[in-house]
């Protein structure tokens, strides 16, 4: 007997104005448990991964693969079999779920917990301290029966809110964007924009909110316009932030990476600029991987560096992530032999899409980013020498890092300001 297809659509939502919520430089943030350094390791090897399927040679891209493990963790904890295991070794995930153990959900929680510890800074005027906030929900078709168990493994009571999603779909979507808005105060707007099929049941949401500042803001009055040079050759003026100041550094054959830390020294932003003659952005990337990223992370010191970096604005998707997924080997979870049947048994579930959204913004105060992303189921001292020069007027690199744990919570490349 042939099976019913539904539709299933998980939606999570990662938004920051990246730095970590603050603390006194001076204090140690307690060490990560082995099992998030376990996650983190997994997460960095499929973001460096991902990125390589989704970069193209003329454009700008920018994603959280936080946000996607993030779906990914959820979609997990429904899975079973060959769907389980697929997922399991695409992500970097454990590659089992003891019954007696904690759930990738809870370690992905705690994972999200040691990001975002600590307390804020006394008040500065000049340089606030950071803001956090995150929330997880549910929004199922009425009467959908969610296993017990795979709301356990989701942990500490996640907001549920059911729609009819057959007589009132887009009263439904308005719900669930208005609810996103306010939750990254407006930073992710109309997140869905498609007409949701009248099959949809269930919608998954996380969103998390973050606010925070350079700990050496630019001097608005040293920003001033310059080329930039385009991969194609041509030349465009956009407005650099500048400033002189001691930062970690490293110079490689490939180019140059500078690290820009923001308040609390908890967060970090890395620019990876190619050799300014016959640099190459395609070499560059292609030295990206979990091995270098920590052993150029050893290499850097502290050096005077004259900076000048470009502001820039990148709005990137809605992107569908499914072709990258796959050529990265996560087929199972799009067919028709897809097992969701630890999520419930009133459906059998395939995922027809996971699709992304990202922002972010670079200034003289800090950066702002958000992203979103989708899964859509369907059944089945004094210094004596001279400052190093680092002027970034050519594409390049950059991620935001977590430095306890050098998790990637955003990455992207500059083609174009």
């Amino acid at each position: 007997m042939l099976k019913t297809l539904w539709l299933l659509t998980l939606i999570v939502v990662f938004s920051l104005w990246a730095t970590a919520p603050t603390r006194a430089d001076s204090e140690e943030l307690p060490a990560p448990s082995p099992e998030v350094l376990g996650l983190v390791q997994g997460n960095t090897e499929f973001a460096l991964a991902l990125y390589g399927q989704m970069r193209q040679p003329q454009n700008n891209l920018f994603l959280s693969p936080l946000s996607v493990s993030m779906v990914m963790a959820m979609l997990a904890e429904g899975a079973k079999g060959e769907t389980l295991s697929q997922l399991n070794k695409t992500l970097g995930f454990p590659s089992s779920q003891a019954p007696q153990g904690q759930s990738l959900s809870r370690k992905m929680t705690e994972l999200s917990q040691t990001l975002t510890i600590g307390p804020k800074l006394e008040k500065d005027e000049e340089n606030p301290a950071g803001e956090l906030s995150l929330a997880n929900s549910l929004w199922p078709r009425l009467n959908l029966k969610l296993k017990p168990q795979y709301l356990k493994a989701l942990g500490d009571d996640p907001a549920i809110y059911p729609v009819d999603y057959e007589k009132k779909g887009p009263e439904a979507v308005q719900r669930i964007n208005d609810w996103v808005a306010q939750q990254t105060k407006n930073k992710i707007t109309d997140l869905i924009t498609r007409t949701l099929p009248t099959d949809t049941n269930l919608i998954l949401v996380n969103a998390v909110y973050f606010l925070g500042n350079w700990r050496h803001p630019f001097n608005p009055a040293k920003t001033a316009p310059q080329e930039f040079t385009l991969a194609n050759g041509k030349k465009v003026k956009t407005p650099f932030l500048r400033q002189e100041n001691k930062f970690k550094y490293l110079a490689l054959e490939e180019g140059q990476i500078l690290e820009l830390p923001y308040q609390g020294l908890r967060r970090l932003m890395w620019i990876l600029l190619p050799a300014a003659k016959n640099g190459d952005l395609n070499k560059l990337e292609l030295q990206l991987t979990p091995e270098n990223l920590a052993a150029w992370q050893k290499k850097m010191s502290p050096t005077r560096v004259e900076v000048a970096l470009p502001k820039f604005n990148i709005t990137w998707g809605t992107q569908s992530l499914r072709g990258p997924l796959e050529k990265l080997g996560l087929t199972s979870i799009f067919g028709d032999s897809a097992d969701f049947s630890a999520l419930t048994d009133d459906r059998a579930l395939k995922v027809s899409d996971i699709i992304h959204k990202a922002f972010v913004s670079v200034d003289e105060k800090g950066t702002e980013a958000a992203a979103a992303t989708a899964g859509m189921l369907t059944m089945s001292a004094p210094i004596l020498e001279p400052p190093v020069p680092f002027v970034a007027d050519r594409p390049f690199i950059f991620l935001i890092l977590d430095k306890t744990t050098n998790s990637i919570l955003f990455l992207g490349r500059l083609m174009e300001p």
